[in-house]
């Protein structure tokens, strides 16, 4: 899997000539990732050719101004485009307040915004958990809540052996897990794991 990876600004607390307020654009192929929307992120989207329309989530590490205030802008472009697709956002607490306040002056957006509000703990916890990502978050040090996220690839280990799966009891719906290089534990306490020679191994 090639994950590309586009600093699209880099500055703080005042946009500069040469550097632009913070936003990091990150590309898998299937997902097209903002951590952070400072202003002017939507010039730096033109200039690097991605189109707001093909932004899937949107991470703000924390709500300070120049993290967070390009995106109700973000999101008046994605409206005035036609965009209907789902858009997720993740943001620590008061992103829903934020852009409940930003909304109520640029309008409803006509697509599902799915917010995912997390309070920054010391702990890492869970945030989304798709086919092949993840996301994590545990607080940093900051004078305001900060989210310090841990974005997660899964690929595919090798060629999967369903008989030895099913020799071992495991599950069909805990297939695809294996075939991640996940372990798994079943009903009854054992934990399957895959080994890195394309085998499976159960430990009681």
């Amino acid at each position: 899997m090639l994950i590309r990876i586009t600093f699209l600004g880099t500055g703080a607390g005042t946009p500069g000539r040469d550097r632009y307020l913070p936003a990091i654009l990150i590309e898998d192929g299937l997902r097209r990732i903002l951590l952070d929307a400072g202003e002017g992120v939507q010039y730096r989207l033109l200039e690097v050719g991605v189109s707001p329309l093909k932004i899937t989530h949107v991470f703000i590490t924390h709500l300070h101004g120049d993290h967070v205030f390009g995106l109700p802008g973000l999101l008046a472009t994605m409206a005035m485009l036609g965009r209907r697709e789902d858009l997720i956002i993740s943001g620590p607490t008061g992103i829903i307040n934020f852009l409940r306040n930003s909304m109520e002056i640029v309008g409803d957006p006509p697509f599902h915004v799915r917010i995912y509000e997390i309070e920054p703990l010391s702990g890492v916890k869970d945030v989304i958990n798709e086919e092949n990502f993840s996301l994590q978050c545990t607080s940093a040090r900051h004078t305001v809540p900060d989210c310090a996220y841990s974005l997660n690839w899964r690929t595919y280990v090798g060629k999967f052996n369903p008989g030895k799966a099913k020799e071992l009891g495991v599950p069909v719906s805990l297939w695809k897990r294996l075939h991640m290089g996940e372990t798994v534990v079943l009903n009854d306490g054992r934990v399957v794991r895959r080994m890195m020679w394309l085998r499976l191994e159960v430990a009681v």
